[in-house]
């Protein structure tokens, strides 16, 4: 978890297997009002929260965290969503690919699913996702969660999902 942290690069990171501690998110990757960064070549999988039934567990997660850049990242196996940006604002996720997202471990559904959910909370939204991929997620490819702030979507692929794009 990255917390109030501005300007820094996580780069060629695999996080595996996060969640189980009641206190955390269990997302793998966590940035948390902490704005201005960049995540890149990076792979968050098979996340798993049980003390919340798989709903904490995402790949990637941005919280109060703007203008955080998110390339060339994969998120897949995780419990709940890929890439979460609940109360995010204007982060910008580029060549991105979830799959395989909201499942615990046994292959049942948990959590809510999303490969990438792009809203939520109080003030969200303003992203701007370009050239990402999501398949096989358990509910939605792209999600924009009620984002208050309007979100561009630019040459993104979704496919076998149960709703490749809900907005």
């Amino acid at each position: 978890r990255l917390g109030g942290t501005a300007f820094c690069a996580i780069e060629i990171v695999t996080v595996g297997g996060s969640g189980g501690d009641p206190s955390t998110s269990g997302a793998g990757i966590y940035l948390y009002n902490a704005p201005d960064n960049t995540v890149r070549n990076c792979v968050a999988r098979n996340a798993y929260d049980p003390s919340n039934g798989g709903g904490n567990a995402d790949g990637f997660a941005s919280e109060g965290s703007p203008r955080s850049v998110f390339e060339d990242c994969v998120a897949h196996g995780n419990s709940d969503d890929g890439f979460d940006f609940w109360q995010a604002q204007d982060d910008t996720l580029r060549r991105c690919v979830a799959y395989n997202n909201g499942y615990d471990p046994d292959g049942n559904e948990a959590g809510d699913g999303n490969g990438f959910k792009l809203g939520g909370g109080s003030t969200s939204g303003g992203h701007r996702v370009e050239r990402c991929v999501s398949y096989r997620n358990g509910t939605r490819g792209f999600h924009y969660n009620e984002a208050d702030v309007p979100v561009e979507v630019y040459n993104c692929t979704a496919w076998d999902n149960p709703r490749n794009y809900w907005f």
